[in-house]
């Protein structure tokens, strides 16, 4: 961000590039694949991603939620998945994106992958509170040993699950109907894996 001594306007009001001008007032502008809009009441503008909102999918321990960066607040932007349920344990969630979004987790106390539909809007009212808005999870693969990390490969449409009690990594389609362990290892407390499509 560029700051000249001679303006008056505060920090922070342009979020990405701010032109000064020779009479000390300002304009903001944004990168090329970013658009100015407004994202408060009072009309403050900011830069946001072209395409469709940016949200955020956060697993709680035993829920998942989606959430808005959008919105500022302890609740605003907050949309339900799960329903609280003290007897799973997620311990790893990823999104594949597209025009029906799916969100895939392991559940460690069950030895589950699971997967659901995430829902495209937030729909903030009584029917969010009400969890109509939640979307039946499936079970697409059972039996696994410990699982932990959970990574979509967007590209090639595979998930990739570490299995932590068999020591593995397995492949397996989106739909859980193919299964296959790509790496099998004497390394101890495999966590977590992260897959980037784009490097190969």
């Amino acid at each position: 961000m560029f700051l000249s001594i001679y303006t008056s306007f505060r920090f922070g009001e342009c979020s990405q590039i701010c032109n000064v001008k020779k009479d000390g007032n300002h304009t903001c502008s944004c990168a090329p694949g970013y658009s100015l809009n407004s994202y408060s009441q009072k009309r403050q503008m900011s830069c946001s991603a072209d395409g469709h909102h940016a949200y955020m999918i956060v697993a709680n321990d035993n829920f998942l939620q989606k959430l808005s960066p959008y919105k500022h607040g302890n609740h605003a932007g907050t949309l339900p998945l799960t329903t609280l349920n003290s007897s799973i344990r997620i311990h790893s969630v990823d999104v594949l994106y597209g025009d029906e979004p799916t969100a895939f987790w392991s559940n460690h106390h069950h030895h589950q992958l699971h997967a659901m539909e995430v829902p495209k809007d937030y729909e903030q009212s009584s029917s969010v509170s009400q969890g109509t808005t939640q979307k039946p999870s499936r079970i697409i693969q059972k039996e696994l040993n410990s699982p932990m990390g959970v990574a979509v490969d967007w590209v090639a449409m595979v998930l990739y699950v570490v299995n932590s009690g068999d020591r593995t990594i397995v492949a397996l389609s989106v739909d859980g109907s193919k299964k296959v362990t790509i790496i099998s290892t004497t390394t101890e407390r495999m966590y977590d894996v992260v897959v980037d499509p784009r490097s190969g």
